[in-house]
């Protein structure tokens, strides 16, 4: 028995932009053909190896692998402490691997795998650039069962209808088909055990349909985006931890048609010559996807497609502060932004996270809240005991389109709400709308696309046409930033407030003010001026004594960064009310 290769650094960014090595999640450990038997890492049914592994500091998966009996061994994920071998354990997966497998790719190039429904996602870093390529093992034991898995493979062809249709009715229909699979395998192969036949029948099922060769990735809660630049072309995706990665899916030119009927059905939008983009939210397996698309002559090669994927597991503000997302004084000064019903902009280049931040906090908002979304594609999420009302317009994508963003955005004015939560501010119609809201008294928080604050001033001043004195009307701009295209690190880098006063009766804007950087180490009440937006929203809310409310605050978000319960959110809001109740003048 022997290690494969030694573990590897965390993932760093090289000046010149390109991914260094990224960090090895597993560990391979090559076996002998007789097992432990003369094995100098076997003693007393345990191996020394594997115990190494198991305690060492960086927490890497051992994956044990016979290459003479074409197997891996994956450890249960539920697995806590030193392993025994899989031969004298029930704490191990055993994974056949085909002859395709092994031809294309190198276990010493591995960097992580793990199991998503029927199969396995295999990662491995190639090349000289160090591209991180995937690929799929379905979860089956032996030769037997990959040929059994090819048969019912075409029994499910037999069993399906060759027409497009939308993407709930492929839901339904590979439900059906993995039923009838299992029916059949119950009958004919019954030493077959069930775990088995229904890895076998979902694998069959999804082969039904034309998304098979990504219904990995959809199914994976650490997939983010799915990208086709055009046809003939290999699609990529973004990894939660691994960035950027090429997928072994040649998107044909003869795939483009059926994939546009389905989402002309699924959205019931155009997509053609006259409306030749389209933004729509798709619910397929379970899973809430957003689908962007288009096709000629805006694509001059024929087709384009963007799939985001909605995480099942939101990500709370807890978990951005674990994953160095946002440091905990920058989470307790929005905390108190959110609960001061600021007007706060999230922005950012795009996929930096700015959905996921404004999910986070809207996520915490106090529950008696009567919160308005206003949304092209869906991307909020519906919380427990909270008082939500959605709304959905036509994408600016629809030239036909009934409901728009703006006029909803004003009308928002007569439906009472205590926040109005936005999805992207695209257009200067979509900014003069906004402004006028809160020059109503609304208050907002929504997401646009800019580098920083002072560059999406400049945008709603320049390109928007926003005058100063409704700029004032705003309280905090949060920026998100991604350092190198195709990394998973995303970070708040700045929190900058507005500074406004009055002149002669008029709202003036005054400038802006920094009072969170991730590269600066001043403390955020040293950078607080008076005629910020922050001290301006406290003195209007009766709040007292800011410096041992914001320190209250810090030490209860730094307890709970140490654990990981299941109501953390309810803990946050329950602390902020409490805590903004506490420091209040009556």
């Amino acid at each position: 028995m022997r290690l494969e290769h030694e573990y590897g650094g965390r993932s760093n960014a090289s000046p010149t932009g390109l991914i260094a090595m990224t960090e090895r999640y597993v560990k391979l450990v090559i076996c002998s053909p007789r097992r432990c038997t003369g094995c100098t890492h076997s003693l007393d049914e345990r191996c020394t190896l594997l115990d190494s592994i198991s305690l060492a500091a960086d927490q890497a998966t051992p994956v044990l692998v016979e290459k003479d009996r074409n197997l891996l061994h994956i450890p249960i994920r539920n697995t806590v402490g030193p392993l025994r071998p899989p031969w004298m354990s029930m704490d191990w997966e055993q994974v056949w691997m085909d002859d395709d497998f092994k031809k294309d790719c190198k276990l010493s190039e591995i960097i992580d795998l793990y199991a998503v429904g029927p199969y396995v996602s295999v990662f491995a870093q190639v090349g000289e650039n160090k591209e991180i390529s995937h690929t799929v093992l379905p979860r089956l034991r032996s030769r037997l069962e990959f040929a059994l898995l090819e048969e019912m493979t075409e029994r499910a062809r037999e069993l399906t209808e060759r027409v497009s249709v939308s993407f709930n009715v492929l839901t339904e229909r590979i439900g059906y088909i993995q039923t009838k699979l299992g029916e059949e395998m119950d009958k004919s192969w019954p030493e077959i055990s069930l775990s088995i036949r229904d890895i076998i029948s979902q694998i069959a099922g999804f082969s039904s349909t034309m998304l098979f060769p990504i219904t990995p990735l959809l199914l994976d809660d650490e997939i983010e985006e799915i990208y086709v630049d055009g046809p003939d072309s290999w699609a990529y995706f973004d990894h939660a931890r691994l960035g950027r990665c090429r997928t072994d899916w040649f998107f044909s030119g003869e795939a483009i048609e059926p994939m546009v009927t389905l989402a002309r059905l699924e959205s019931n939008h155009h997509l053609d010559r006259r409306n030749p983009s389209l933004k729509s939210r798709i619910g397929f397996l379970g899973v809430d996807l957003r689908i962007s698309m288009a096709v000629e002559p805006l694509c001059p090669d024929g087709f384009q497609m963007q799939i985001r994927r909605a995480r099942k597991e939101i990500m709370t503000l807890s978990h951005l502060i674990r994953n160095d997302t946002i440091s905990v004084e920058g989470a307790a000064l929005l905390i108190l932004a959110l609960y001061l019903r600021q007007n706060m902009v999230i922005t950012g280049a795009p996929g930096t996270g700015k959905t996921t931040l404004l999910n986070a906090m809207d996520q915490i908002t106090p529950p008696f809240w009567r919160k308005i979304y206003i949304e092209d594609a869906i991307e909020s999420r519906i919380h427990r005991n909270q008082h939500q009302s959605r709304i959905q317009v036509d994408p600016i994508d629809e030239r036909n389109g009934l409901s728009d963003k703006s006029q909803e955005i004003v009308k928002s004015l007569h439906r009472s709400p205590d926040y109005v939560i936005l999805g992207e501010i695209q257009t200067q119609e979509h900014s003069h709308a906004l402004f006028h809201a809160l020059s109503a008294g609304l208050r907002c928080l929504s997401t646009c696309h800019s580098n920083s604050a002072a560059s999406l001033i400049s945008r709603f001043q320049v390109n928007h046409h926003i005058d100063k004195a409704s700029l004032a009307l705003l309280d905090l701009i949060v920026t998100m930033r991604r350092p190198v295209p195709g990394s998973s690190r995303r970070y708040v880098s700045e929190i900058v407030e507005v500074r406004r006063d009055t002149e002669d009766g008029c709202l003036k804007f005054r400038g802006l003010n920094l009072l969170y950087s991730n590269d600066s180490h001043t403390g955020i009440l040293d950078n607080m001026v008076d005629d910020g937006a922050f001290s301006l929203r406290m003195n209007e809310g009766g709040v007292a004594e800011f410096d041992s409310l914001f320190a209250d605050l810090i030490a209860r978000l730094k307890g709970l960064r140490e654990t990981s319960s299941g109501n953390t959110n309810d803990d946050l809001q329950k602390q902020a009310i409490s805590l903004l109740r506490a420091s209040t003048v009556t």
